[in-house]
């Protein structure tokens, strides 16, 4: 086995670890707090640490991203325990540093994806549990009884407090959330897109993959999340331009649109006509706005943006909107449980300036994503489109701290910016070498 292959083979080792972690970051903990994924997330690092006798981690550059990551993280805390001190509760240090092991996945696929031929094996590995992952969602949707015992291994407070008041169902497999489920498999999405793209820069078939697209599709659709089915439709557009619109994916990705709308039609259109209804509105907004939007305003403008005024600089704590603590000090107005952004959201518990450090994060992540897309040609299209897509959807939903979506997000990220890398440092010996 040469070293090409056996880093390979590595590659392919995280790339499950990762799409593992991913697809049951909801599922209960298995001892105190420590879930499956954490533990998921820790065997990688330790693989990325043993390969290659440890070269591979210490070859690592620090990058801008590295940096506001680690920021990210360290003012989290540190406001969370300011938060707790002068408001009087109990710091969730453990939950304020629950974004380190969505890094920890990013820097092992750093440490030891480099080539295409990684990145292939890496991705493929990386989407493979998606599939059983979309059938427990379908099912919760098209038979909700005899998939009630999903609740029970990954828990959804939302989505009990909606069956209890007779609401409809949306898929939250297990994630354990509709809008990180949904977002989960938007990843999924794109990393199967660029599988299909880097397979065909060779001239190898890609049917194979129809199935696992096809699951991915049906477990966006089961989530009933508008954003999450808006990116996967970009997603699925960034594809076909990266192809060149190529009449043989055209019509394949028909076939499968053709075949969920038969089986989650009459759920996407019915929610779709959910947002020509009046719902929530504010004195003077326009009537054309959909009403998904509209409540949302109606809720920032009277209840999310006046609390966060109250604490400008440090926010009110992760359980802003707990309300059952004794003697903790609570935001006044807040009825509706949720922001309903991730950028309110980040603001009104850990304060402005923080909301700031994860827009600028965000920002890097993005520039890094079009890096990619411009250095390695079409096959990181949708990984970029992906991530600028989400971001806007991120407006008016939390989803970048979301369960689903960043654990699966940054070890796709640090996989094709390895690659990225490591074709830059090749260019760079070259020019040395040249000089």
């Amino acid at each position: 086995m040469t070293a090409e292959t056996d880093r390979a083979s590595v590659a392919g080792a995280l790339g499950l670890l990762s799409g593992l972690a991913a697809a049951t970051v909801g599922t209960v903990p298995i001892a105190g707090g420590v879930r499956l994924w954490h533990v998921l997330a820790l065997v990688a690092a330790m693989i990325a640490v043993l390969s290659d006798n440890g070269r591979s981690v210490g070859g690592l550059r620090l990058r801008s991203v590295d940096v506001l990551a680690v920021s990210f993280i360290a003012v989290t805390v540190v406001t969370e325990l300011a938060n707790g001190a002068d408001l009087n509760f109990k710091a969730d240090v453990v939950g304020t540093l629950t974004p380190i092991f969505y890094f920890i996945l990013f820097w092992s696929a750093r440490a030891v994806v480099r080539t295409i031929a990684g990145l292939e094996k890496f991705i493929y590995y990386f989407v493979l549990p998606s599939a059983p992952v979309a059938l427990i969602g379908m099912g919760q949707m098209l038979a909700p009884a005899a998939f009630s015992w999903v609740t029970s291994l990954a828990p959804s407070s939302a989505l009990e407090g909606r069956l209890d008041a007779g609401g409809a169902i949306r898929a939250t497999g297990l994630v354990g959330d509709w809008t990180g489920n949904g977002f989960y498999f938007c990843v999924v999405l794109a990393a199967l897109a660029s599988l299909v793209l880097i397979r065909r820069e060779s001239g190898r078939r890609v049917g194979s993959l129809a199935g696992l697209f096809l699951f991915a599709g049906g477990g966006v659709i089961a989530s009933v999340t508008l954003g999450a089915l808006i990116t996967a439709v970009v997603i699925v557009l960034a594809l076909l331009l990266a192809s060149r619109v190529s009449p043989r994916l055209v019509l394949v990705f028909g076939l499968a649109a053709a075949l969920l709308a038969t089986v989650f039609g009459d759920l996407i259109w019915g929610r779709i006509a959910d947002q020509a209804t009046a719902g929530v509105r504010v004195e003077g907004m326009p009537t054309w706005l959909p009403n998904t939007v509209a409540f949302r305003w109606a809720i920032w403008t009277r209840e999310t943006i006046p609390a966060i005024g109250q604490r400008f600089w440090t926010g009110w704590g992760t359980d802003a909107f707990g309300g059952m603590e004794t003697g903790r000090t609570y935001p006044q107005g807040l009825i509706w449980k949720s922001p309903e952004s991730q950028w309110f959201a980040e603001a009104l518990y850990f304060g402005v300036p923080t909301a700031i450090l994860l827009a600028v994060l965000f920002v890097f992540a993005i520039r890094s994503a079009l890096r990619a897309a411009a250095s390695l040609g079409r096959v990181a299209w949708p990984v970029a489109a992906l991530i600028c897509v989400t971001v806007v959807m991120s407006l008016i939903s939390p989803v970048l701290t979301n369960r689903g979506f960043p654990v699966a997000l940054w070890p796709l990220l640090g996989a094709v910016l390895s690659v990225l890398e490591s074709r830059l440092r090749t260019a760079e010996l070259d020019l040395a070498s040249r000089e």
